[in-house]
């Protein structure tokens, strides 16, 4: 008979027995197998103190090309070490550990993946951010993880495992293609501190580890310089305030379709003049009568903007598949 493969995750937080759940305590006493992602983990000592064996994936880590490949690496020698055996991981935070996402992606069929609950790392830092937080709005990411996603500044975010200052300089780069350099976050070494720093600085600290974290506070529109698609909510209710004002009953559409020609002149001239600043300034112009034609469209129950990004994303997708065919 065939066993089932089996691994059991664990949060170990930064390693402090005090701080985690007496079920993880119980599941880490307990383990047959036991393999931490590192040694580099404070865990390690109070295990080998207990005289509890475990092994880890730092040898892994040589070989890595990348945090993916790292990720995929440990993902396939765990499923192969569960086959017969119940095998127990242990990272600091299964919510933001990327090996974790690799072990559920490549579960075999039939096999069983267990997550026992308890304090993640974000739960650690939440007494040092609580005082900067406005509102329970707050997205958690790992440093390696924001290098991949797009950065919404209307919300508050804190990044964890900002373990060096190379990441830390990433994350800044990520970050200043919407927040000025004088942006204030708060820098964290560990749980039990905080420093309000600029983004400037942020890959100027004096130390980082896998404890290190920081907390990028919400930036609203209106204290903002830089923008992104993610506002074009604001855009759209400027432009339904323009639709009430310019349009008439009788041509709503004909009220604004003049300054649509003249944009769109405006963006044929730029190019023609080889001129950015110009072709910059003016399809930013064609994209609010864009959005307010859809206003208009709207107002009068003919259709929606969701309506027009639908219908673009099906032509375009259309387009791609038969370029495929």
């Amino acid at each position: 008979m065939t066993m089932k493969h089996k691994i059991i995750i664990l949060p170990l937080g930064f390693g402090d027995p005090g701080n985690m759940s007496q079920k993880v305590l119980n599941r880490l006493k307990t383990a047959e197998h036991l393999i931490l992602r590192t040694r580099k983990h404070a865990i390690t000592g109070w295990l080998e103190t207990c005289g509890m064996p475990f092994n880890s994936f730092d040898s892994l880590y040589e070989n890595a090309v990348d945090f993916d490949s790292l990720s995929s690496a440990i993902a396939a020698s765990l499923w192969e070490m569960a086959e017969g055996f119940t095998v127990t991981y242990a990272v600091s935070d299964p919510l933001t550990d990327e090996s974790v996402s690799a072990i559920l992606a490549a579960k075999p069929a039939g096999a069983n993946v267990e997550i026992i609950p308890g304090p993640s790392v974000s739960d650690l830092y939440l007494p040092s951010i609580l005082p900067y937080l406005p509102e329970a709005d707050l997205r958690i990411l790992s440093a390696e993880q924001f290098r991949h996603v797009s950065y919404y500044p209307d919300e508050s975010l804190l990044l964890i495992e900002v373990d060096n200052p190379l990441l830390a300089g990433e994350v800044k780069l990520h970050l200043s293609g919407i927040l000025g350099d004088d942006q204030n976050l708060i820098f964290m070494r560990d749980e039990t501190s905080a420093v309000q720093i600029s983004l400037f600085e942020l890959d100027r600290q004096p130390e980082y580890d896998h404890r290190s974290a920081v907390f990028i506070p919400r930036c609203p529109i209106q204290s903002r310089n830089r923008y992104t698609l993610n506002d074009l909510p604001y855009l759209i209710d400027k432009a339904q305030e323009t639709c009430l004002t310019r349009c008439p009953d009788d041509s709503p559409h004909l009220s604004v379709t003049p300054s649509l020609q003249a944009t769109a002149g405006r963006c044929t001239d730029a190019i023609s003049q080889n001129d950015p600043e110009a072709l910059k300034s003016a399809l930013g112009d064609l994209l609010f009568q864009s959005l307010v034609h859809a206003s208009v469209a709207e107002r009068y129950d003919e259709f929606t903007l969701g309506d027009v990004l639908s219908s673009l994303f099906r032509r375009t997708s259309g387009e791609k598949c038969e370029k495929n065919g």
